[in-house]
């Protein structure tokens, strides 16, 4: 047997006085409840073989810095729009460093970003990847700590590392463990 599909779903049940305003509630709260990179929301729950279809894959687009129009809005208003259409989770300062990289720093790519270069973009600095919050430095009592909290958690690793082979490579660690036998 060939696993070719595996989906996982989470369903909530609100009851609340009035339906009629229900979508407009959801959409206040709808980012405690899901992850807008991965996943979406339904008000209505949707069936196996809307789940299951196979799509094609979207088509590359582009957002328009490059185009000055009072219509759409400053370039800063038009990246904000395609963060929460593509769901990118971006950060202001991101999206001020995005404006800057493509059109108005002083060495601009001088294009407009497609939708794929924001998708990377935001993966490749993202909290997992990048560990932004874990090595900015803080402090305790007013006082700045010399370490990180990223480095303080290499350093548990380096004083008493007992059973690890590998940590802090590529985002993974290997510890010693004991034989299990393996599907096959």
């Amino acid at each position: 047997m060939h696993i070719q599909h595996l989906e996982h779903g989470i369903a909530f049940a609100f009851v609340t006085n009035t339906l009629s305003t229900f979508p407009d509630y959801l959409d206040k709260f709808a980012n405690c409840i899901h992850d807008c990179m991965t996943q979406v929301y339904q008000i209505t729950p949707l069936d196996e073989d809307t789940i299951f279809a196979k799509n094609d894959p979207h088509l590359l687009h582009t957002v328009d810095l490059k185009t000055s129009s009072k219509q759409d809005g400053t370039l800063k208003e038009r990246l904000m729009d395609a963060n929460k259409h593509l769901g990118l989770v971006l950060a202001s300062d991101e999206i001020d460093y995005l404006v800057n990289a493509y059109i108005t720093g002083p060495t601009p790519i001088n294009h407009n970003p497609s939708n794929t270069k924001l998708f990377m973009f935001t993966q490749v600095n993202s909290e997992h990847c990048q560990h932004k919050i874990f090595n900015a430095s803080w402090m305790i009592d007013r006082k700045v700590l010399d370490k990180s909290l990223f480095q303080m958690i290499h350093n548990t690793e380096k004083i008493s590392g007992t059973g690890t082979i590998s940590a802090y490579s590529d985002n993974t660690a290997i510890l010693y463990g004991h034989s299990v036998q393996q599907f096959s």
